[in-house]
Parts: C-alpha cells; sequence; structure tokens
C-alpha cells in the first residue's frame, strides 16, 4: 500500500505544478493550443490518478480474499476437530475389537 501512498503524493505534486503552470500561461494570455495542452495534461493525471485508486481497490480485493481464504480454513479446521472428538467419544463407547 505504501506505493500507491508515493504515486498519490507524486500525482498531487504534479497537479499542483500544473496549477501553477496554467496560472501563469493564464496571467501571460498564453494561446489556445498553448492551455488545450495544459489541460489535456491535466485530463491526463487525473486519468492516471484512476488507475491508481483501480489498483490499490484491487490489491485491496486480493488480501480480502486471502483473510477470507485464511478465515475459512480455520473453519474447516474447527469442523474437523469437531468430528474427530464426536469419534474418539463414540469410540470410547462403542469400542471396535
Amino acid at each position: 500500500m505504501d506505493r500507491f501512498v508515493a504515486q498519490r503524493k507524486t500525482i498531487r505534486q504534479s497537479r499542483r505544478d500544473l496549477l501553477s503552470r496554467l496560472s501563469a500561461a493564464c496571467a501571460r494570455n498564453a494561446s489556445g493550443s498553448e492551455l488545450s495542452s495544459l489541460l489535456g495534461e491535466w485530463d491526463a493525471l487525473g486519468a492516471r490518478a484512476s488507475d491508481v485508486t483501480r489498483a490499490q481497490l484491487a490489491a485491496a480485493r486480493k488480501l480480502l480474499t486471502a483473510d477470507e481464504t485464511v478465515r475459512l480454513a480455520l473453519n474447516a479446521k474447527q469442523r474437523i476437530d469437531r468430528v474427530l472428538k464426536m469419534v474418539a467419544l463414540i469410540g470410547r463407547f462403542h469400542p471396535v475389537d
């Protein structure tokens, strides 16, 4: 998850830098093509942030799946232990010769 935190920090910093560039371009009455290019960069950063979010959600799902697997394994072990105890009790009262 630290990887995602680092990526988000990078994206935030890139957005700050891009906002500064956009502000400077507007202050000097930049051409429409320059502003369009900067806005394209903004959209690309948004898409990158969405990709990071999707990847983070996928990683969280994998962790959740691993937790569920452990939980199911523990439940299965508990059921097996109960069956073995019942078999042992039955064996005590009904010994097999």
